[in-house]
């Protein structure tokens, strides 16, 4: 718009010209670039100015100096603001946008590592990409006081560790986090909390029957009492250390999940970007065992083969969909037998060479009427 310097609808080959002053609202509706260059001249970006998966990369310039839910539903995964700009920062190369005036925090994503600075969580400062996270863990430091309204709505985090000196958590703030499997509250005197903080739906406790709030030792009466983190049906004594099961453990480029805390077993559960040609898989990871491949886990990936340690002993349905080039599995000859669960649509494990199963080798053709399937391995000659 000529008249105001006003960009009001861009797209993947956008480039941002210097004399824009404002992006409006819906400028950048699902048609993005996978880098957005914020130029200098922009001192103002509108609420849902900015949605689309292929955009990864966010550059702000030295001129911006009002921002608000500007950004959701992308695939960011870093964020950085220009040293000059004198209203925000993106201060240890934390990949997040903080406002200096009041160290709030207003856009984060899933590589953000909070600064020890920042005082406040803004709302919604997380909705830039909320499937991005995989089940991992986010940690608010001991600066935090405060965490606003959908701070992390819908974010898809496994685990979440809030500092001692947070005393307000406005509602909605982890409103249907569904991934959300532990909280570890370091507050030994924990104030009260919004009761719609840890909401999943209006009229649904999800998050509050099945999520484990972790305290520290000798604080649970504290936290049956506080309002809002009384509404927790698993309150149990521990600190940051304590696994439960469904919490992820990660191990570049691959993420498993917790089975059993008792056992300590695990899964593979998913990755962390693009796997490449031979994957090998470890019998242990941080101590646990890997006993299971979950349904998924390597879904459109660019593996070639599957090498699989003496201790899997299940595959769950559609490990390997959309993995195209794939064509071969290895299984440790010490591994005395693997239970595979095959559905609809598996035509890559379907139809790979299983090596190790039933003599040395041999093909396996699985008509799409097979549900369930036990091979037992035996030694090589």
């Amino acid at each position: 718009e000529t008249a105001t310097n006003k960009l009001v609808a861009g797209c993947t080959g956008t480039i941002i010209p210097s004399t824009v002053r404002i992006i409006s609202s819906y400028a950048f509706n699902g048609s993005v670039p996978e880098e957005l260059v914020i130029p200098n001249s922009v001192d103002s970006i509108a609420s849902n100015a900015v949605s689309g998966k292929a955009l990864k990369s966010l550059i702000i310039g030295s001129g911006l100096r009002k921002i608000h839910s500007s950004f959701q539903n992308t695939s960011i995964t870093s964020i950085s603001v220009a040293s000059s700009n004198p209203y925000f920062d993106s201060r240890n190369n934390c990949n997040a946008i903080i406002e200096k005036s009041t160290n709030t925090l207003v856009v984060g994503c899933p590589t953000t590592i909070i600064p020890s600075t920042v005082k406040s969580i803004g709302g919604w400062a997380f909705d830039v990409n909320r499937d991005g996270f995989n089940g991992g863990r986010i940690v608010i430091p001991e600066s935090v006081e405060t965490i606003g309204q959908c701070a992390f709505q819908g974010c898809n985090i496994g685990a979440v560790v809030i500092g001692s000196n947070v005393s307000v958590i406005e509602t909605d703030a982890f409103y249907a986090c569904g991934s959300l499997v532990a909280i570890y509250a370091l507050s030994r005197n924990p104030s009260d909390i919004d009761e719609e903080a840890f909401a999943y739906q209006p009229n649904n406790n999800k998050i509050y029957n099945s999520t484990t709030l972790i305290v520290p030792v000798g604080t649970i009466a504290n936290y049956r009492s506080a309002t809002g983190w009384n509404k927790f049906s698993k309150i149990i004594e521990g600190d940051v250390n304590t696994m439960v099961e469904g919490m992820t453990i990660t191990n570049e480029p691959l993420v498993y999940r917790v089975t059993s805390t008792e056992n300590k077993t695990c899964e593979l559960y998913g990755t962390t970007g693009t796997v490449t040609g031979n994957l090998s898989i470890p019998s242990q990871v941080n101590g646990y065992t890997v006993t299971n491949i979950a349904s998924g886990a390597l879904r459109d990936q660019e593996i070639t083969s599957l090498n699989l340690p003496a201790t899997v002993v299940s595959i769950r349905r559609n490990p390997v969909y959309g993995c195209n080039n794939f064509t071969s599995v290895t299984v440790d000859a010490g591994n005395l037998g693997v239970g595979i669960g095959l559905d609809v649509g598996l035509d890559q494990l379907a139809r790979c060479r299983f090596q190790n199963l039933k003599g040395a080798s041999q093909i396996v053709d699985i008509v799409h009427a097979v549900t369930f399937l036990c091979f037992t391995c035996i030694l090589n000659d």
